[in-house]
């Protein structure tokens, strides 16, 4: 048995929880896609596409210039491309635990 996913049709960004697209196939049954080279940098790389079971799609992340883009629809037909970032300002992009200002 196959752990389950879902698409939310809300309208809502979904959460990105991108899985290795090999790990992919054997927890959610999902098809095993490629794609190259990356749509930004044009570096020519043949990868296995990421899966986010949160909205099903497949997504692509290049390990030369970190764009993250989603990829592929749930059915396999081409997506739009989107970009994937987020504009939330996380614990890590605040530096109140260091006090750079002092003792320089």
């Amino acid at each position: 048995m196959s752990a389950p996913y879902h698409t939310t049709g809300s309208g809502e960004l979904p959460p990105v929880c991108l899985v290795d697209g090999d790990q992919a196939v054997r927890q959610y049954g999902v098809a095993k896609y490629s794609a190259g080279p990356c749509p930004k940098c044009k570096f020519p790389v043949d990868q296995v596409l990421l899966f986010n079971p949160c909205d099903s799609y497949f997504y692509f992340m290049c390990p030369v210039c970190g764009y993250t883009c989603r990829f592929l629809e749930p059915d396999g037909s081409p997506s739009d491309l989107e970009e994937v970032k987020s504009t939330k300002t996380t614990e890590l992009d605040i530096d109140t635990d260091i006090p750079w200002y002092q003792n320089w």
